[in-house]
């Protein structure tokens, strides 16, 4: 016979919960103004609860006027104008159409719509391609996922075409080229190929070791097998990782929702920023306001309000003797109970937004005053995690605050918030300085002789970093500037 014995242990153990509450003020909390405005929009509508109070608000950026002033804009909107007196219908103004007297005529039906991306690389194929390939690229194009790779194969395509797979290979080129870098590629690494060609012909020049891992290497990388990597590619380490910065920060995995191919040879399309954040420099003081596009309108309806107070009363004496509340029936008062509480949280969580906004953005300017009122070259090195420390939050806090975010300067520039944290800004600045004065010094500098020149002033950076930065102001290389 087998002796059994039971025994039990406790122990503790600490387990992450991400409450839906927390989840949503998160997402609220990486939101920009326009898209919170989207955000807001939509809880209007699904919300009867929830509702926006009629102020006056600005006609160009929608802020809530002060005294008649719009302290975003900084202007005093003009009236509407008023009619004109009934002399002066009889005038007649050359170029002036009538209005049509038919009332099915619609004036916005004369606006056209703005392309997407897959819209306007359409309308370029159809400018460079020969007519019989112009089913090939619709083909092509229809088959982009959501990442902008083809969802499908080649020989799928050449037998829905009725063409030979090597024509359709030369369309796919074509569009390639067309394309934003890294769309219609037909797997990953074949997309990252794209964009560090595109890269290398506006003259970047990337670590060694990017390529042969883009074409090869990427589960490894993907899994941070540097080590390996290493051995593989019989390079130190340390090559490694600069080569995985450099596929981060430049290279894109989704090259179709990136934020550059939104406008990618779309030189009539100009993007609408409004800032997040306004400094103002009043009496050598610095003030910081952080925008609350409608937000600071939202309140609980007054009937919903009203209804809910008498449902939290627990005598059935105190609620028949409410007439409003006497009529509803259980499923109405849910709906009630739930409307005003998701209002009440909405509201909520949009008010620690905007403290949460505040405080990180209030901690930024006092560790770069000295870049608000003396410009790009007074820039100090800054992270995320030293904002972090400084104002009691996690990283991962300031860097859903700071995300897709823009601050008005005190000289009414906007940049984005990324640009405080971006100590090769002031670099850059006197990059581009060294370059707008080489026609004094009567020869093109190229980038060898920059980082020399960046040696003197104190900046002591490579020839390949040199290259990259004049490559991101725009700036050709020497070569072509000559």
């Amino acid at each position: 016979m087998v002796a059994m014995e039971l025994d039990f242990e406790v122990s503790h153990e600490q387990h992450q919960r991400n409450l839906p509450r927390l989840i949503e003020a998160n997402y609220l909390l990486q939101l920009s103004s326009l898209e919170l405005e989207n955000v807001i929009v939509t809880e209007l509508e699904s919300n009867p609860a929830l509702e926006l109070d009629d102020r006056a608000t600005c006609p160009q950026c929608g802020h809530v006027l002060e005294s008649g002033m719009c302290t975003v804009c900084v202007v005093t909107p003009q009236p509407a104008a008023t009619a004109p007196d009934s002399d002066e219908f009889d005038r007649f103004e050359p170029g002036v159409q009538l209005r049509s007297l038919d009332d099915d005529f619609d004036e916005v039906m004369l606006i056209a719509d703005e392309l997407d991306v897959l819209g306007q690389l359409l309308v370029d194929s159809r400018a460079v391609l020969p007519a019989k390939d112009h089913g090939i690229a619709e083909l092509i194009v229809e088959s982009l996922d959501e990442k902008g790779l083809l969802s499908c194969g080649m020989a799928d395509i050449a037998t829905m075409a009725r063409r030979s797979p090597r024509h359709v290979e030369t369309v796919l080129q074509r569009l390639q080229e067309l394309a934003p870098p890294g769309v219609a590629a037909r797997d990953l690494p074949e997309s990252l190929s794209l964009q560090l060609r595109y890269l290398e012909q506006i003259g970047m020049e990337p670590p060694e070791l990017v390529e042969p891992i883009v074409k090869e290497h990427l589960p490894e990388l993907a899994a941070h097998r540097y080590h390996q990597l290493s051995r593989e590619l019989h390079r130190p380490v340390e090559e490694v990782a600069e080569a995985h910065d450099f596929i981060r920060q430049y290279l894109s995995p989704n090259p179709l929702q990136d934020h550059r191919s939104r406008t990618w040879q779309r030189s009539t399309a100009t993007p609408f920023v409004v800032p997040d954040v306004i400094i103002a420099i009043v009496d050598e003081e610095l003030q910081i306001e952080v925008v609350g596009p409608a937000q600071e309108r939202l309140r609980v309806n007054d009937l919903y309000e009203q209804l809910a107070t008498s449902l939290r009363r627990r005598s059935e004496a105190a609620r028949a003797a409410d007439p409003l509340v006497a009529e509803t029936s259980d499923e109405d008062r849910g709906h009630i109970r739930e409307s005003v509480t998701r209002a009440r949280q909405f509201i909520s969580k949009l008010r620690q937004r905007q403290e949460t906004l505040l405080k990180i953005s209030v901690c930024i300017c006092q560790m770069q005053e000295d870049f608000l009122r003396g410009g790009i070259r007074e820039l100090r090195p800054l992270t995320r995690a030293e904002v972090a420390l400084q104002v009691g939050v996690h990283e991962s806090t300031v860097s859903r605050a700071t995300a897709n975010k823009y601050i008005m300067l005190p000289n009414r520039r906007v940049i984005p918030f990324s640009d405080f944290f971006s100590p090769s800004l002031s670099i850059k600045d006197v990059i581009r300085e060294i370059i707008e004065n080489e026609s004094a010094r009567g020869e093109t500098l190229s980038d060898m002789r920059i980082r020399d020149l960046l040696a003197d002033r104190g900046y002591r950076i490579a020839r390949r970093t040199v290259a990259k930065y004049r490559a991101e102001l725009r700036i050709l290389p020497s070569t072509v500037r000559g």
